[in-house]
């Protein structure tokens, strides 16, 4: 099993339904290299991903419990590795608008368990968490109901983000890269700088593709062509945000 379990983590119910929003370029990639891509947390265009909410900052620095905490945390960015996916039993037109600029692109769907069971082949661990959404000006990370955990470690930070993210609603896919410390120029001698691929059972994964309701029959055959070339076959419809009203 890859996927490792961690207290820290946030249970999320294996039949949740996952969206990703993707353009043609991206879907073309993971059918063709049969793999995810996992983007350096520190290559999110959040400043605040894998920081600290304010309060926890000032308390630390009362505590005199610092030790560096600023310095560990961008060196934990820039080797932990994240894969996203949007919770939502619904289509998201938010969600369309945010992550497709154009008409050629797909959202993929896919459910909590089944992404969880393609990685289960592979050699590498995982950790895998819904996102929590709080106030970093106000808030703290323990909540009685929302999160009862009052132990601390680098994890914390990143399965939480700021509240003004919440329309997010997300499900990350975590990957550490071991022995950081023996890696001063890791990236620079990497394929890719950005982050990494991994390989997994793409037929296990997607249950459905849906073309935007703005697509149209070039874009639809576009989609059938990538599927075809790459020997993948699901169900493909469009939007419903495409339906006609029943007036």
């Amino acid at each position: 099993m890859t996927i490792e379990n961690h207290r820290n983590m946030i249970f999320t119910d294996p039949k949740k339904v996952l969206w990703r929003y993707i353009d043609l370029e991206k879907f073309n990639d993971m059918l063709e290299t049969r793999s995810l891509f996992f983007c350096r947390t520190d290559k999110f265009s959040d400043p605040f991903e894998g920081s600290i909410p304010k309060n926890e900052f000032e308390y630390r620095a009362e505590q005199g419990q610092d030790y560096g905490m600023a310095r560990i945390h961008r060196k934990l960015k820039k080797f932990t590795l994240i894969n996203c996916w949007h919770i939502n039993d619904n289509e998201s037109d938010a969600m369309w608008r945010l992550y497709l600029k154009t008409n050629e692109g797909v959202a993929i769907q896919t459910t909590v368990g089944k992404l969880c069971n393609a990685l289960d082949k592979s050699t590498f661990i995982f950790r895998v968490s819904k996102v929590r959404y709080i106030n970093y000006d106000t808030d703290i990370w323990y909540h009685k109901m929302d999160y009862p955990v009052s132990g601390y470690n680098f994890y914390v930070p990143l399965i939480h983000k700021r509240i003004e993210f919440s329309h997010e609603n997300e499900f990350r896919i975590l990957f550490d890269i071991e022995n950081e410390d023996q890696y001063e120029d890791y990236w620079a001698n990497q394929p890719d700088p950005m982050g990494k691929k991994f390989e997994v059972d793409i037929n296990k994964i997607i249950d459905k593709v849906i073309l935007p309701s703005t697509a149209d029959e070039k874009v639809e055959e576009k989609v059938k062509q990538i599927m075809n070339r790459n020997n993948f076959n699901c169900d493909l419809c469009y939007s419903k945000l495409k339906d006609e009203p029943y007036y």
